[in-house]
């Protein structure tokens, strides 16, 4: 009898854990994963299924993105569910998240809801997905999260016993004085601006998403323009691939665009402007183009005189800007010498040919103000001879600073005079050159530069670039008559031009 019940209890044992065994169990290998800028991020799901079958339910999972702007804090979250069914024993999961153009942070949440007997349900503590720029930023550490499923009730009460326990918490916080106490105008004033500041964040998330769609329509309309799908082709034909995408559209149909592509190790960049889905510019430039390029027109007789005889007087060459529009290739190369002074070789490559090699230099005054200058300078010498007095000791000679906003203003206006007089292509050239002019003395720049130069420059000191990108994208089609001037876009022109120097 004794054996009997020994033998009962023994197969007890051994039933009850296979009982208990049913079970669905999903896990991941790591609580932070991490990805650079442009790439696809997947997160391998790895699941449990021990029922002796297969089990049907919802997947589901919860993407919230973390937006801190203007001193504010808000979330935008996204949910996607499907029907899913898990076989038994052990599968693999890979779930897409997308990639992102800028560095950011995703809070994850995954859990999947089912019936077996009963109303199920088996929820992975959060993940947290980074997008990062650099190689070196990503941080990413074996650290096995998994999470085994629950009744949907003890669930609910789980995270009622969490709440409740906060509440304690803010109870004891409030009794131990560690909150600060509040008189009856202090919780008006508070509550005042917490209205003002829900009433902020609404404002914010509907311009965001008027943004976000603005700039999804303008990607849409740009990939639709057969000139930019040309250059787009002709770098994916050279084995380029796109790397990071920047898009600053103004409405659904204007803006700027620039993309960046790689290939073993080598860059390649499209960029430029489209106004009412029209490419008004844009700028083609990879190793292998510039490469070409600078080989074709250094063969050029005319190009080796000028580039020889600048370097005769020691200047040097800048790096060159190509800009492709249509079947029509423009390159400016900048020199400059000890002195800063400077000058400027203008090339156009069409069907393989070079043509209209230009030489520009900075303009010599006539031998009359020369002879002028010298004469002033010899009598300004006799008189200080004449007249001068010993210097105090400690006097500190004063630089008087320039007032570069007026300057800046004074060039405007003789861009301005230009036009009237029809003389269209200098009038975008002095348009151009008090926008540079402006800058170069506001960011303390102490030598001339080229407009890709100076848009950089504007990039790395966080200085909105829009409008002076638009500016001086447009001067330089006219400036190289690439581009018909017409009195309505100088006048946009002049009012960007006049609200950047103000």
């Amino acid at each position: 009898m004794k054996a009997k019940s020994i033998t009962w209890m023994l197969s007890i044992f051994l039933i009850i854990p296979f009982a208990l065994a049913e079970d669905l169990e999903i896990s991941v290998n790591q609580s932070e994963y991490y990805f650079l800028i442009g790439e696809e991020a997947a997160v391998p799901i790895g699941v449990e299924n021990t029922y002796d079958k297969a089990v049907s339910g919802m997947f589901r999972y919860t993407i919230t993105q973390e937006i801190n702007q203007g001193g504010f804090h808000y979330s935008s979250s996204n949910t996607q569910s499907k029907s899913y069914t898990f076989q038994e024993g052990s599968q693999k999961l890979n779930i897409g998240f997308g990639s992102s153009a800028q560095p950011m942070t995703l809070r994850v949440s995954i859990g999947f809801t089912y019936t077996e007997k009963e109303e199920r349900i088996v929820e992975l503590d959060e993940i947290l997905i980074h997008f990062v720029k650099e190689e070196s930023q990503k941080q990413n550490q074996q650290n096995r999260q998994k999470s085994s499923s629950e009744k949907v009730q003890e669930q609910q009460q789980s995270q009622q016993q969490k709440s409740i326990a906060r509440q304690m918490q803010e109870g004891f916080d409030r009794m131990f004085n560690k909150q600060q106490q509040q008189n009856a105008q202090q919780r008006v004033q508070n509550n005042q601006l917490s209205q003002d500041s829900a009433a902020l964040r609404q404002q914010m998330q509907q311009q965001m998403q008027q943004q976000q769609e603005m700039k999804e329509q303008f990607e849409k309309n740009l990939a639709d323009n057969e000139e930019f799908q040309e250059h787009h082709k002709q770098l994916l034909q050279q084995g380029y691939n796109l790397s990071l995408a920047g898009l600053d559209p103004t409405n659904f149909t204007s803006g700027n665009f620039e993309f960046s592509y790689e290939k073993e190790g080598k860059k390649a960049s499209l960029k430029g402007n489209m106004e009412n889905n029209k490419i008004k510019a844009i700028e083609k430039t990879s190793t292998e183009d510039s490469r070409r390029i600078m080989e074709k027109l250094r063969k050029d007789e005319k190009f080796q005189e000028y580039d020889s005889g600048l370097k005769k007087e020691q200047f040097t060459q800048q790096q060159p800007e190509i800009t492709q529009l249509g079947n029509k290739t423009h390159v400016k190369l900048q020199y400059q010498n000890p002195d800063n002074k400077t000058a400027i070789i203008t090339a156009e490559i069409q069907e393989n040919e070079v043509r209209e090699v230009k030489l520009e230099r900075e303009k010599n005054h006539s031998l009359l103000w020369l002879i002028a200058a010298a004469l002033f300078l010899m009598l300004s010498y006799l008189a200080y001879r004449k007249y001068r007095k010993k210097p105090q000791i400690g006097a500190q000679p004063t630089e008087k600073p320039i007032d570069y906003r007026k300057e800046a203003g004074k060039l405007l206006e003789q861009a301005k005079e230009l036009f009237k007089g029809r003389k269209e292509k200098d009038a975008y050239a002095k348009a151009a050159e008090a926008i540079r002019f402006y800058y170069r003395y506001k960011l303390g720049l102490k030598k001339e530069f080229t407009n890709s130069e100076l848009i950089a420059c504007l990039k790395k000191h966080r200085i909105k670039y829009a409008h002076t990108q638009k500016c001086l994208n447009l001067c330089s089609l006219v400036e190289f008559a690439k581009y018909k001037a017409n009195k309505g876009e100088f006048d946009e022109i002049m009012s960007l031009a006049e609200k950047i120097i103000s």
